[in-house]
């Protein structure tokens, strides 16, 4: 079961990426630097220029990404839409609609699992959430989950589920299983990192070729930590398959 494990550390590698992403534009005399928790895990944001209103610049990255999480990210928190999503496909046989920008990221987010499948990648899954949440990160003493519960949570198609969900256009999602839960994970961290790149480009602190050279720092770091997975993975998921 390749997806586990590589979901669960590519969450990490991608929030890890932040900071360094939003540092890769010029350094400037001025810094501020602060730690948070938004999104499920531990945020470090640096930011560097010359304006005097850099730590109001990162707390509102911060409220942004919290936000996010909120209204529409999390499987935890039943405000949010993913959250809403998951219980509507168990309540209607797996089916139910989502809107706006969510809409969106999901098709993207279903198109790059699938797309791992096919070359045979297998790199992440975004809707298994019925396994990755047997591990219970958040919790006070969070703890491997018993292996007949990871057994049973990968049984029938749950391992290659992407391939088995659809997201219409017009917003219509279909799920052939109706236990099927969304868990975005290091896609959320993605999202989270592209709306707050914009709000910066939207308030004039990042230039034209900033943000271009950005977008290749993210790539590339992405790429690297792809490959990291994989090298990390190739023997953990050995260990898990034989539990």
């Amino acid at each position: 079961m390749k997806l586990t494990l590589k979901k669960t550390i590519a969450s990490i590698l991608c929030i890890s990426m932040i900071p360094s992403m939003m540092t890769g534009c010029k350094k400037e005399s001025t810094s501020y630097s602060h730690t948070d928790f938004a999104m499920g895990t531990v945020t470090n944001i640096t930011l560097y220029g010359t304006s005097d209103d850099l730590e109001q610049t990162e707390q509102k990255i911060i409220d942004m990404e919290k936000k996010l999480e909120k209204q529409q990210l999390s499987w935890r928190l039943t405000s949010s839409q993913v959250s809403k999503i998951n219980q509507e496909l168990k309540q209607n046989n797996g089916k139910t609609k989502v809107t706006g920008n969510l809409k969106n990221w999901l098709q993207q987010a279903i198109k790059i699992s699938q797309d791992s499948y096919a070359d045979g990648r297998n790199t992440v899954d975004p809707t298994i959430g019925a396994l990755t949440k047997l591990w219970d990160f958040e919790s006070s003493d969070p703890k491997v989950p018993d292996a007949n519960k990871i057994k049973k949570a990968i049984s029938g198609d749950l391992s290659e589920n992407s391939q088995h969900v659809t997201v219409k256009d017009n917003g219509e999602i279909l799920a052939c299983d109706k236990n099927t839960k969304i868990d975005l994970g290091a896609y959320g961290k993605g999202i989270g990192t592209d709306e707050a790149i914009k709000m910066i480009k939207k308030d004039k602190e990042i230039t034209e070729d900033q943000l271009k050279s950005l977008e290749k720092d993210i790539q590339k770091a992405t790429d690297d930590a792809v490959n990291k997975i994989d090298s990390m993975i190739a023997e953990k998921e050995k260990e898990l398959l034989t539990v």
